[in-house]
């Protein structure tokens, strides 16, 4: 078997060099923004050749960069958009509140209401005798009953139909509300 000679060690590949505009071309950024971020020092230039970049180290530096600032970016519109999230919820919140407080009726206004209906009640009770009196003078006793109850009912069907006209009202407001 022929000897072969020895085989030499070999050299180590160089590093990839590249003018600063075919590296820009490699990427998203143009070639003035590669420039300021070398001048920033986020992209290290090759050591022996000024004005050139090794893409060995350059592309991960460039990276680096690039999700750093974007990972911001987005981060930051990330916390607007939950920001106006939790504002448009609460506006809808409140909108509800004030669309249900519309349909309610207020306190006052049926206290007011009652009132009034309290009074023409006792108005009709109080004018019971005079009504009855000229027709139960020479009347029965089951007559009398019979008088008193018709008018007993009498107030008490309006006073119905007075609670039915106040519910309707307010039934007519809450749904126009």
């Amino acid at each position: 078997m022929p000897k072969q000679p020895p085989r030499r060690p070999r050299r180590p590949k160089d590093p990839i060099l590249l003018p600063l505009i075919e590296f820009a071309a490699l990427t998203p950024y143009q070639p003035r923004r590669i420039e300021e971020m070398v001048t920033q020092g986020v992209l290290p230039l090759a050591a022996r050749r000024p004005k050139k970049l090794d893409v060995v180290t350059a592309m991960p530096a460039l990276w680096e960069y690039h999700e750093s600032v974007h990972h911001l970016a987005a981060s930051s519109d990330m916390a607007e958009m939950k920001r106006r999230e939790q504002a448009a919820v609460t506006r809808l919140k409140e909108l509800a509140v004030q669309e249900a407080e519309r349909g309610l009726v207020s306190s006052d206004e049926v206290a007011t209401a009652l009132d009034g209906m309290a009074v023409a009640y006792c108005q009709q009770l109080e004018g019971l005798p005079g009504r009855l009196a000229v027709p139960l003078e020479r009347k029965s006793r089951g007559v009398v009953r019979s008088l008193l109850g018709d008018e007993i009912r009498r107030v008490r069907e309006w006073v119905s139909g007075q609670l039915a006209e106040l519910a309707d009202r307010f039934a007519k407001r809450r749904s126009a509300a």
